[in-house]
């Protein structure tokens, strides 16, 4: 048995579609708006509109398609436009940097750290204090008092106002902060020789608060070329042994050295 092909095959009439819808569309049926009123309206339509309005009126005369290839001209120079405008608007986008970001006046910062500063005057630092699991607040007083009564016998109670550990509990005993009532007292206990004594016989060291800024500026002042070593004297600022043996007290910033040097050249 042989299969038919498609060519074999008897061409099917094609019957026109029926129903109300397309009863609209067929030969003879009344417009819906004149061949006069659509080419009134048509330059106002955008393209579906028209292939719309022109296919329920049966217009495809040639002013009709003429109107149609002019609107379809209008839209095609326009979106080459629109592309030309996105090209240009990303090349300069490109082009764009952000601003940098503002940098803080210098000497609005020294007189932040300066503050810094000045804010611990009465604070000290106490380092290598070994911490209890049972330690409380006021146990941790009472052995503060204690320790400094061994540098300061005259040290009472009412000259430490406030006491307590450096951050979270770790297997390191953490760091102390002591809030000084007197700024005397601290000076007492801050002395070189003082702080040098008392870490060799209680090996617990005494520090000046210092804060992150004031560790920047410690690290800068280090690196210049002249300097020996740093030290930070709390709300007196740094003082600095330069390499030709002499002391520079007070300084904050590298142009302090350059004044102090020039004064006393003066």
């Amino acid at each position: 048995m042989t299969g038919s092909t498609v060519k074999d095959r008897p061409a099917r009439a094609i019957q026109p579609p029926k129903g109300p819808i397309f009863d609209l569309f067929a030969p003879g049926a009344p417009q819906i708006c004149t061949k006069k009123q659509l080419q009134q309206k048509i330059s106002n339509l955008d393209l579906y509109d028209v292939v719309l309005a022109v296919l329920i009126n049966h217009h495809s005369s040639a002013d009709l398609v003429s109107q149609l290839e002019t609107k379809v001209c209008e839209l095609e120079n326009q979106v080459v436009d629109l592309k030309k405008d996105v090209v240009v608007l990303q090349e300069k986008l490109a082009e764009s940097k952000p601003a940098p970001p503002p940098q803080q006046h210098p000497h609005l910062e020294d007189r932040v750290l300066r503050q810094e500063a000045y804010s611990g005057r009465n604070t000290i630092i106490l380092a290598g204090l070994p911490e209890d699991e049972a330690e409380t607040v006021d146990s941790l007083e009472r052995n503060v008092i204690q320790l400094l009564q061994k540098s300061d016998p005259t040290l009472s109670p009412q000259d430490i106002g406030i006491v307590h550990r450096n951050g979270r509990r770790r297997s390191k005993p953490r760091a102390i902060t002591c809030v000084m009532t007197r700024a005397t007292k601290k000076d007492l206990l801050m002395r070189k020789e003082s702080r040098q004594k008392f870490r060799k016989e209680n090996k617990v060291a005494l520090f000046h608060r210092m804060s992150d800024g004031l560790r920047t500026r410690k690290k800068e002042l280090e690196e210049l070329p002249d300097v020996e070593w740093v030290a930070f004297s709390g709300h007196r600022l740094f003082t600095l042994c330069m390499k030709d043996k002499t002391f520079l007290k007070n300084i904050l910033h590298p142009n302090d050295i350059q004044n102090q040097t020039t004064a006393s050249e003066n």
